[in-house]
């Protein structure tokens, strides 16, 4: 934010102090005594667009007696080592770089630069910060859409590691490479599992760090990569008999899962935890900005009744959003949430985007979302690196960006005739994204490069 400062100042020729007590002419001079006088001038903030300015500040300047007509008209008032020649009644502008508290200092000097007199004061600048204007990122991505990848029926995670560097599964994990797809083996050291989990990866998601370091979460089996084609198996039956969906995390050492009837568990490295939660809805999405500040999302799916949660570092608590407003029964499945540019935003998806920034208030999209083609069609991803670059993806091969301004639809790939289409997982790191799902009853990938 920068404030704009008008600095309105009436040059005085003769006067008293506090002792004068002849009368006064129209701009508060002495008319017979010989002492200096003392009057105010008010600095009056004028904000930015957008802003409201409520407060102002007051600069005292005495004037000597001697000072006379003549150099009434030479002098100069220095503000904050920006000198300014100023006339009976001039205006100077200044601007402030931030809102806040700013003392300003002024200098009245003679034609010789002498000093005739000084000022200071302290303004506190009131001004209510507004949001400045979006910073937007582009559009404009090119895409590679391949289907029947390694023979799969269906594509069920991803996740971006680099441009050259996307895994995807579905039975089995694949990477793309640059140039073509390849097939990983993973193996696990589990007895109760057996060595080889090739082809049972299906329904699994991925949450990931880097190519030797990533989770893989679905039912009550979880698995971590630590390289070397081994997944380390971890078996919660004993902390919950009900699937596990999705995985968030700051590190491997601490870990959060959720899953049906409001299952939330912990991992800190060592010890799994299940978590308190105030709700029996099931649970389907989680991230968080840091381990203070987590988001899980969810909803009843007999009624549609959403669920969002909250953790703050302590306990897990429900959102208002989830038991007010449009989007209680709307069935919420998906979120995600960054720190950017100074802005903390929060956004939740299903039939439409709810978005939240600075502590604010909830915000619907509906309408702004481009998700209406004869019918609004339901969003199962959303993926973002800042909270001017977030993707949504859905049925029929639904993607939808959003730059910090608007929405955009890619509809070279959204096709709503085949019945079997549509996303199921969505990643993005810096200018690549990836959707993963089903088009045609088989494997349906989507690649995307900013340009």
């Amino acid at each position: 934010m920068r404030a704009t400062a008008i600095f309105v100042l009436f040059l005085l020729c003769t006067g008293g102090v506090s002792s004068c007590t002849h009368s006064t002419g129209p701009n508060n001079e002495c008319d017979t005594c010989g002492h200096s006088t003392q009057r105010a001038d008010t600095i009056t903030v004028i904000p930015a667009f957008g802003q409201v300015a409520v407060d102002s500040i007051t600069l005292f300047k005495i004037v000597p007696k001697n000072f006379t007509l003549p150099q009434r008209y030479m002098v100069k008032w220095l503000f904050d080592s920006i000198a300014r020649t100023v006339q009976s009644k001039d205006t100077i502008s200044y601007s402030f770089a931030t809102a806040g508290v700013h003392t300003i200092n002024a200098t009245l000097l003679d034609s010789a630069g002498g000093v005739l007199a000084k000022a200071g004061a302290t303004q506190v600048d009131t001004v209510i910060k507004a949001l400045p204007a979006p910073d937007t990122t582009s559009h404009n991505f090119t895409w590679q859409e391949f289907t029947n990848v390694g023979s799969e029926s269906n594509m069920t995670g991803c996740w971006v590691f680099g441009p050259n560097c996307i895994y995807a599964n579905n039975g089995w994990m694949h990477r793309w490479n640059g140039s073509l797809w390849e097939t990983l083996n993973l193996y696990s050291p589990d007895p109760n599992i057996g060595k080889n989990i090739n082809g049972a990866l299906s329904g699994w998601t991925i949450f990931g760090f880097d190519t030797t370091d990533y989770w893989l979460t679905n039912g009550s089996i979880i698995y971590h990569y630590t390289g070397n084609g081994i997944a380390q198996t971890y078996r919660v039956y004993y902390l919950s008999h009900h699937a596990l969906h999705s995985a968030w995390g700051s590190s491997s050492h601490d870990m959060f899962f959720v899953g049906d009837t409001g299952t939330i568990l912990h991992f800190d490295g060592t010890n799994w935890t299940r978590m308190s939660t105030p709700t029996t809805k099931d649970l389907g999405s989680i991230w968080g900005t840091s381990d203070n500040d987590i988001w899980s999302v969810g909803y009843n799916p007999q009624t549609g009744e959403a669920e969002v949660l909250h953790y703050d570092g302590s306990s897990w608590k429900e959102d208002v959003l989830a038991s007010s407003g449009t989007a209680k029964n709307w069935g919420i499945n998906n979120v995600f949430a960054c720190d950017s540019a100074g802005h903390h935003i929060v956004a939740a998806l299903g039939w439409t985007v709810w978005r939240r920034t600075d502590q604010g208030n909830w915000r619907s999209d509906s309408g702004k979302v481009p998700n209406d083609i004869g019918g609004r069609i339901f969003m199962a991803s959303i993926a973002g690196n800042a909270s001017n670059d977030i993707f949504c993806a859905g049925d029929y091969g639904l993607i939808v960006h959003w730059n910090g301004a608007n929405w955009k639809r890619y509809d070279q790939y959204l096709t709503a005739s085949i019945p079997a289409n549509g996303a199921n997982a969505l990643s993005i790191k810096g200018n690549t994204v990836c959707a993963v799902g089903v088009k045609n009853g088989t494997s349906w990938v989507l690649i995307g490069q900013r340009q």
